[in-house]
């Protein structure tokens, strides 16, 4: 890969698995080595198909989370046509059209032997704070809105707003 150095760091792009297309990939502007941002590189290029169901069914989560917050807060003034058409029969497939990943942070690894990354983008439900799952070794350890987390944060086991937890 090749990178190229900006002011927040250094960037490439990558191919996403999940994505199906060439994302922006981005290290810190901290000493985080190419070699191990290349390591991240191949996990999404190689992401195993449990991971990005794991990621969709979190998505669904959050989605059909989102809408009901919104229902609840409107009230009369509700208008389901804001929200994409999910209900909680939607196939988790089905989410990849309502959300897109555009990028994915390498922060320096708080343990190089461990693969972790944030991916980010915009999502059809939560226009304003967006998406981001953070993945560590394979597994997702968070997925909400925007909130650049670190895949080695101490993700609460009861926090509402974190659909990779089954039961958010």
């Amino acid at each position: 890969m090749e990178w190229t150095q900006t002011e927040y760091g250094r960037e490439s792009k990558c191919f996403c698995k999940l994505a199906d297309a060439e994302i922006d990939i981005e290290l810190s502007d901290g000493e985080t080595p190419a070699e191990y941002g290349e390591k991240c590189a191949d996990a999404l290029r190689n992401m195993p198909d449990a991971l990005i169901q794991d990621i969709l069914e979190a998505a669904k989560r959050y989605c059909l989370y989102f809408i009901e917050l919104c229902k609840e807060s409107a009230g009369e003034n509700y208008d389901p046509a804001e929200f994409p058409p999910v209900t909680a029969d939607t196939p988790a497939e089905e989410m990849r059209q309502y959300f897109e990943i555009d990028g994915v942070y390498v922060e320096d690894p708080e343990d190089s032997s461990q693969i972790g990354y944030r991916l980010s983008g915009g999502c059809d439900w939560e226009i304003e704070h967006g998406f981001e799952a953070d993945i560590l070794d394979g597994k997702l350890v968070y997925l909400g809105m925007f909130e650049m987390n670190s895949p080695w944060n101490d993700f609460e086991p009861d926090d509402e707003w974190n659909f990779a937890i089954v039961g958010s």
